[in-house]
């Protein structure tokens, strides 16, 4: 047999190889078994919201509460999404943390902040806000911190609800949709909120 042939060649191997890779990454990252799939038109905002609930076993607010409780509390509020997601619009007063940071990283930035406060976390539904403070609750307990939760929704359901975001110091209209999928169940959620079929 001639060197190089056969079915695959070793540079076709590498690529299909990389590209296996990156799928898998893709799913690992988003964590979304049992086919919960966004851009499906029978997935609903509240099933991702029970499912993130679900998966992840930490304390949740909801949007009123979460306005209820900052009249009268110090909260420190900590948007988990990246930085273009952020910068499209984020709720007033959230600090942007990135959502790989170490636990060593988020406490050097944030411990003085952080004393003697309620922490809320939030990303576009609360998958990765959920992570993020499922990783970091050791530390905060460590740090003193009683009160850690997660934003139900996140941001998508704070839009939902037309509660305001903001763009710098200006009131936004928009959040960012994440992806296509996810971007899809946002449309569908605000048409459902507005009556709209």
């Amino acid at each position: 047999m001639r060197e190089g042939a056969g079915f695959l060649r070793k540079g076709t191997l590498s690529i299909l190889v990389l590209v296996a890779a990156g799928v898998v990454f893709v799913l690992a990252a988003l964590d979304f078994g049992g086919g919960l799939n966004p851009s499906s038109p029978s997935v609903s905002l509240a099933a991702v919201e029970n499912y993130v609930e679900k998966k992840f076993p930490v304390r949740n607010l909801s949007a009123a509460e979460f306005v209820e409780r900052r009249r009268n509390r110090k909260i420190v509020l900590l948007d988990v999404r990246e930085n273009e997601e952020f910068e499209i619009s984020h709720i007033a007063g959230a600090i942007r943390v990135n959502p790989n940071e170490t636990v060593q990283g988020f406490m050097t930035k944030l411990a003085n902040e952080l004393r003697g406060a309620e922490v809320v976390f939030y990303c576009s539904v609360g998958v990765r806000s959920s992570r993020f403070l499922q990783e970091m609750e050791p530390a905060l307990r460590k740090l003193g911190v009683e009160h850690a939760y997660n934003l139900r929704g996140g941001i998508f359901r704070w839009h939902i609800e037309e509660r305001p975001v903001y763009r710098g110091s200006l009131q936004a209209q928009s959040v960012h949709p994440f992806d296509e999928a996810w971007g899809k169940l946002l449309e569908r959620s605000l048409k459902r909120e507005k009556g709209d079929s």
